[in-house]
């Protein structure tokens, strides 16, 4: 089999073809060669072209093929696209089965959970494209793709290590992560190489498969607990209230929302104009018990809460680690055992500010907190929201929402 300079394979030939083909220019010394189950190799590893440059055999063959007609490919002949190996073409079926199966969870959670996070939606949806982009690409024998993949491969596994290290992940983020970069490791597998070996490539393709079975077999067991987290997640006002059993068709919510859908309070120099889903609550509500609250707001198909605090500032200037002591300390003044996992600094109310989260137990179940806060003329204002560990993601994004909405006009009294 040989590759000839049109970029097309051909054969099986035989060595006069093959020499003759080289007189021609149709196959040059760097051209490819193989016998078929064999590795590749270049025309002149295989054969001495010292003797086939002789110029008195390369006017001979000329004059010869111009006295015969122009050769036929056999009915044997084989073409095929240039540079596809066997590890890429396997490596394209994973990946369209792969990208295939991450556009269809995107489209059956966007028709059955309209509070799927958008942010999901675009993780799951650029890479089901990505993956069947690649595909293609590989199935047509593209070097460039090739490159891409292994890339994609390398890169992806770098940085689901660097996000282990960097956080502090519970124990089913560490199984997914274990294999997603068995995948990645599979995929590298496949495309390294021109010439993979069988065994090779039956390890990369069991790779795949069997991180992909761990991935949907983690999904099933996310899936079921996640439903026991929901019908826990209703109860976090119960935990709250401790009113027990109550009718699940109501909300929870029912004799304490205000029917207003801004806070404008120019004593406290502050505006909210609460976003979708958000409501206030009356401050003899029995879920926040904080009376030094100005704001009580909650949102309950995210399963959180969140109340806006202003003190009197303590200190004339007051950075992001002074702001996260700040936090800390007035949080560990209601519970010591809570924990802090992570800060970010953040623009809150017009200002530079600083959000912690947190995490702790009550009553048994992993409660997630966020804090944000800032520090303007001579008061700081604090947001804290809280959820169950099981509604985290979706309670941060709209308490971010909240978060956003939130503008400080003026400078708070100093009480």
């Amino acid at each position: 089999m040989v590759v000839a300079t049109d970029g097309v394979e051909y054969g099986p030939l035989d060595r006069d073809i093959i020499q003759r083909w080289y007189y021609e220019g149709r196959l040059d010394k760097d051209s490819r060669v193989y016998e078929l189950g064999n590795r590749e190799l270049r025309l002149k590893e295989v054969f001495d072209l010292t003797v086939w440059d002789n110029p008195q055999l390369v006017d001979e063959a000329a004059a010869k093929a111009k006295g015969q007609p122009e050769l036929e490919l056999r009915t044997n002949i084989i073409a095929v696209p240039k540079e596809r190996t066997p590890g890429m073409v396997v490596a394209a079926f994973l990946l369209l089965a792969i990208g295939l199966v991450e556009l269809l969870v995107i489209a059956v959670a966007l028709v059955q959970d309209e509070h799927t996070p958008t942010g999901q939606i675009l993780e799951y949806g650029l890479a089901g494209v990505a993956d069947l982009v690649l595909a293609a690409g590989l199935f047509r024998g593209n070097q460039k793709f090739r490159g891409w993949g292994l890339g994609r491969s390398v890169l992806g596994a770098i940085l689901i290590v660097l996000a282990l290290l960097t956080s502090t992940a519970p124990a089913m983020e560490w199984a997914y992560s274990g294999f997603e970069l068995l995948l990645c490791g599979g995929i590298a597998l496949l495309l390294a190489g021109e010439s993979p070996s069988r065994l090779r490539i039956g390890a990369g393709a069991g790779a795949v498969l069997a991180a992909w079975s761990g991935l949907i077999t983690l999904n099933f067991v996310a899936e079921y607990t996640d439903a026991g987290a929901e019908e826990r997640s209703h109860s976090i006002f119960e935990l709250t209230d401790g009113r027990g059993e109550r009718d699940r068709r109501s909300s929870a919510l029912t004799g304490y929302v205000q029917s207003v859908a801004a806070v404008e309070d120019d004593a406290l120099g502050v505006s909210l104009r609460l976003p979708s889903g958000w409501v206030l609550l009356t401050p003899d509500n029995p879920f926040v018990q904080r009376p030094d609250a100005a704001v009580i707001a909650a949102n309950e198909r995210a399963g959180c809460f969140a109340g806006l605090e202003i003190v009197a500032a303590q200190t004339a200037g007051t950075s992001s680690d002074e702001l996260v002591g700040r936090i800390m300390m007035s949080l560990l003044e209601t519970e010591p055992s809570i924990r802090m996992l992570g800060r970010t600094d953040v623009g809150f109310g017009g200002n530079r500010g600083v959000r912690v989260e947190t995490s702790r137990t009550l009553d048994g179940m992993q409660i997630r907190g966020f804090t944000t806060a800032c520090k303007a003329g001579g008061s700081y204002y604090f947001l804290n929201g809280w959820s169950l560990g099981a509604d985290y993601d979706y309670a941060l994004e709209e308490f971010q929402a909240l978060e956003q909405a939130f503008r400080i006009r003026g400078t708070a009294p100093v009480k």
